[in-house]
């Protein structure tokens, strides 16, 4: 035994204060060099025992508990770790005398530690050259933990089965059958008649260790761990009884249900297990096949045909001495159908002729309606196995029973008894994408798509990807597009919108050659009064209709007119405009204004239209002000337009109202007169509809200096506050204008603005001022920026003073506007102190101890006092980025220890750890 220093020995004492201490005690030596010098003293001092060792605690919430992790374990792992490195058998020993110690004092107890055990795994990886059977007396009991099993099982994956494998010791088969035989214990889970087979081991990492590492077991010790798992198989289809049901193939098939974890492991296991074995051991491993054929599970049985068809110059032996009625069993279907697939037409003729008349003499069913035609559906299902091969007596007798009406049509699967498949959408295309090609080419296009009626939507898609692979082919095809059903118009329109959206430069396009008859195409269908008057025809695939046109014509303009670089040519900008008004006079509108303004309007007909004619006038006025320098003109020649759809905003023409007031900094472009004279048309005092959506179009606008003045010289921002709108963002983001004019230098806090939001206690949208400056703490802003934000939290602070009611919430909020703040002094120290007491409302306590700690370093008896006030009222749960621990440490340092262990007292319910942390801060000294 290692004698101790004094101090040493002091440390070991004071692990023995409280629960708090020795988990401090054993991080520390578990940390520094030579842990192992300890551990004979802290077994003495019975800081191993199983006192100290904690089953499942009641959490706060009834029915729910927590498990606390023993601080030992850390310590136990790095002294194994230790013992592995310096081969050390006699402190390897001490070790797992302590891990088995441990487990039986709590099974004895009925304390219950899923970490305990994860770890005691891990430890046995570490020592696993020292270990002997006596060391896996308690893993049943570890195993059969009620809250987690999982984590176990990947602890034995990782690490000690690893470990054991990579020895490549016979003697550690032994150990290796002790662990599958305990991980794959079969349970009942489920209740009453639910009740289901299941492993004890949680059957996803179970899955996952057997088959990762079978077919090492299998060359290893494959006749001990054979056994083993196909008894565990034998008992858990036992209950299942029908095996292709649970496990629809042996071999890995897309049929196979994932989600069934213990069966899947089972099965693959024991597959993979046997083929290694074989590779090693044939005499043995044929020997144990040749049980498998009797045994009375079906899944047993159909390993071994599995084994006998992927070995069959090893074993194909085994299938004529099996070779009876009983073995053509429907539960065999799948691998004995892939044994006869695979291998039939190298049967010699004797077993040839010998299987036919097995067949030819199955059983009848007892409980089939028509016994015989069950037999020839039967036979025929196994016989479509054996054609095919130049062998006539099988293909004979195939064709005859096939031609039996009675008997019905074989399935498309003939080796499963169910085989599911499922598809969405509507189903395949008639003529693939190539074909369609074809008909562009010779002429046939239009005739092909109007001769063909069912599933349209997917012939519709076929061509729209056609297009995209092919768009030069189908240039011609617009000179003939009048004659194609709607849905081929929309499909070929659509296609080419795509390719125009698209970024893939791979597909060479001349553009030139296109939007000429695209727009003469588009224009000819469009000024028809039949097109509008046709009635769109839905159907349950959405199958493309008349509505959908107009709002991809729509699309398509804008997208060819929202970029210079990317736009269609300028020659034909005559045309859009003509398409432009078509769609917006012709377009269906919406009758009633959503909440969701700008969702509706950009989604419906008309806003799409509205959207084609703002960029529409964007686009001509920025190529006339690069030709001449100016566009007045132009606007000119547009602006009947927009007065015509402006004056349509009164109860109506919401659209509008929407994406006029969202384009407001386009509008100033286009022309700045007209956009200040008609401010209250966008924004109609008339009409609260049309005002609303206009209030929510101008939250997707772009916040400038010039359209803030123009809309508070229109009054409308004060109107907007005024009338209390409460849309989802349109108020958040009308505050925020205000906030951002405060910061231009456009407003300041005795503005009327800011005093009517404090005159009227409009709490929610000082909040949401608040929130707003604190979003923007993160950007560069100038010094006299930051000391607005900080004007305007004082002038917050000494409002609230005169509220009969403590705002908390906005209270915190303001909180986090302690980022503004370098120095605190009185007045600092006030405002914070006043926020203090809320900062956990809303979660913003985490910033608030962040800010605290940068202040602490310039004021920490000031940040002391803040401190105390915050743990007063708020009680963390958890220390982000450890910004509660530095601070902490920064007021120990000040010399503020009196201080410090009273708000750590404070911590010891919810941050024990932390609490002890700072308790502890001078055990580090004694050792």
């Amino acid at each position: 035994m290692v004698k101790l220093t004094a101090n040493q020995q002091s440390f070991i004492e004071m692990m023995k204060i409280s629960e708090e201490h020795a988990r401090k005690g054993f991080e520390l030596l578990a940390s520094r060099p030579s842990p192992e010098l300890f551990f004979d003293a802290l077994e003495e001092q019975g800081l191993f025992s199983v006192d100290h060792h904690q089953g499942p605690i009641p959490a706060d919430d009834p029915g729910y508990f927590r498990i606390p992790y023993w601080a030992a374990l850390d310590y136990l792992k790095k002294v194994a770790s230790i013992c592995r490195e310096n081969n050390d058998g006699e402190l390897a020993a001490k070790v797992l005398g302590q891990v088995r110690t441990i487990s039986r004092d709590s099974k004895e107890r009925g304390i219950d530690n899923h970490h305990t055990w994860r770890v005691f795994a891990v430890i046995l990886s570490q020592l696993s050259p020292f270990l002997s059977l006596d060391d896996f007396e308690y893993l049943p009991f570890w195993q059969d933990s009620k809250f987690d099993r999982g984590m176990l099982v990947h602890a034995i994956d990782r690490g000690l089965l690893k470990e054991l494998l990579k020895e490549e010791n016979p003697g550690n088969c032994e150990k290796i059958c002790r662990i599958l035989d305990c991980c794959t214990t079969i349970e009942l889970a489920g209740e009453g008649h639910r009740k289901k087979p299941t492993t004890v081991s949680e059957g996803y990492h179970l899955e996952k260790m057997l088959t990762g590492h079978a077919a090492a077991i299998g060359a290893l010790c494959g006749e001990g761990v054979a056994r083993i798992l196909r008894a565990r198989l034998e008992e858990f289809f036992a209950v299942e009884r029908s095996s292709p049901f649970t496990r629809p193939a042996v071999e890995e098939h897309p049929q196979n249900h994932r989600w069934e974890h213990s069966a899947n492991a089972l099965v693959e296991s024991l597959r993979d297990v046997l083929i290694a074995w074989v590779e090693v051991d044939l005499q043995n491993a044929h020997t144990f096949v040749l049980e498998m054929f009797e045994s009375s599970s079906d899944m047993v049985r159909r390993i071994g045909i599995y084994l006998v068809d992927q070995c069959w110059h090893l074993m194909g032996d085994i299938y004529g001495r099996f070779l009876k009625p009983e073995l053509f069993v429907s539960l065999h279907i799948h691998e004995l159908y892939n044994l006869l697939r695979n291998h039939f037409a190298a049967f010699p003729d004797d077993l040839k002729t010998e299987t036919l008349n097995v067949l030819r003499n199955l059983p009848l069913s007892e409980h089939a309606e028509d016994p015989e035609n069950s037999r020839k559906r039967s036979q025929r299902q196994w016989l479509s196995a054996c054609i095919d091969i130049g062998y006539p007596p099988a293909d004979d007798w195939y064709l005859e029973l096939n031609a039996d009406p009675k008997i019905g049509r074989l399935s498309s699967h003939p080796d499963f008894h169910v085989y599911s498949e499922s598809f969405s959408g509507p189903g395949p295309s008639p003529f693939t994408e190539a074909e369609l090609i074809v008909f562009a080419e010779n002429g046939q296009l239009i005739e092909k798509l109007n001769g063909f009626e069912p599933n349209k939507r997917a012939l519709t898609d076929a061509l729209e990807r056609a297009i995209q692979e092919k768009p030069d082919v189908f240039i011609r095809v617009f000179s003939k597009l009048s004659a194609a059903q709607r849905p081929y118009q929309y499909a070929v329109i659509s296609g080419f919108k795509k390719l125009w959206d698209s970024s893939d430069k791979a597909i060479e396009v001349d553009w030139e050659l296109i939007w000429q008859p695209l727009m003469v195409f588009c224009l000819g269908l469009l000024k028809s009064e039949d097109f509008w008057s046709e009635k769109a025809i839905e159907d349950e695939d959405m199958t493309p209709n008349r509505d959908w046109i107009p709002s991809l014509v729509a699309e398509f303009l804008q997208a060819g007119t929202r970029k210079d670089e990317h736009s269609y040519p300028a020659e034909l900008l005559t045309m859009g405009w003509e398409l432009v008004q078509i769609l917006l006079d012709k377009s269906e509108v919406v009758t009633e204004p959503e909440e969701e303004a700008m969702t509706q309007a950009i989604n419906s007909p008309k806003g799409k239209a509205i959207e084609a004619l703002l960029n529409h006038a964007l686009r001509v006025c920025r190529l006339a002000d690069s030709e001449t320098g100016g566009h007045a003109e132009n606007w000119d020649e547009m602006v009947p337009v927009f007065d015509k759809e402006l004056g349509n905003c009164k109860n109506g023409n919401y659209e509008f109202s929407t994406l006029a007031a969202s384009y407001i900094s386009n509008l100033e472009y286009l022309n700045a007169d007209w956009l200040r004279a008609n401010l209250n048309g966008i924004f109609p005092d008339d009409f609260p509809g049309n005002f609303n959506c206009a209030l929510e179009g101008l939250t997707f606008a772009q916040a400038t200096r010039s359209n803030y003045k123009l809309l508070v010289e229109a009054e409308i921002i004060d109107r907007a506050l005024h009338r209390g709108y409460k849309g989802e963002h349109a108020r958040e983001r009308l505050i925020q204008r205000i906030c951002l004019a405060y910061l231009w230098g456009d407003e300041d806090l005795q503005s009327p603005r800011f005093k009517w939001l404090m005159e009227n206690n409009c709490l929610e949208d000082l909040k949401s001022a608040s929130n707003f400056f604190w979003s923007v703490s993160k950007q560069e802003l100038e010094e006299n920026q930051k000391q607005k934000i900080v004007d305007f939290f004082s002038s917050c602070i000494a409002w609230i003073a005169s509220l009969e009611e403590l705002p908390r919430p906005f209270l915190s909020s303001l909180s986090r506007l302690s980022c503004y703040i370098t120095t605190v002094a009185e007045h600092e120290l006030e405002m914070l102190l006043t926020v203090a007491p809320h900062v956990a409302i809303e979660h913003n306590a985490i910033d608030y101890i962040e800010e605290l700690d940068r202040l602490a370093d310039s004021s920490p008896n000031e940040v002391s006092k803040i401190l105390g006030r915050v743990l007063d009222e708020y009680s963390p749960l958890y220390d982000y980025d450890d910004h509660l621990k530095s601070l902490l440490v920064k007021l120990v340092d000040a010399g503020l220890t009196e201080n410090v262990l009273g708000q750590a007292e404070k911590l010891r319910r919810t941050l024990p750890r932390l609490a002890e942390e700072i308790y502890l801060l001078t055990m580090k000294e004694l050792i």
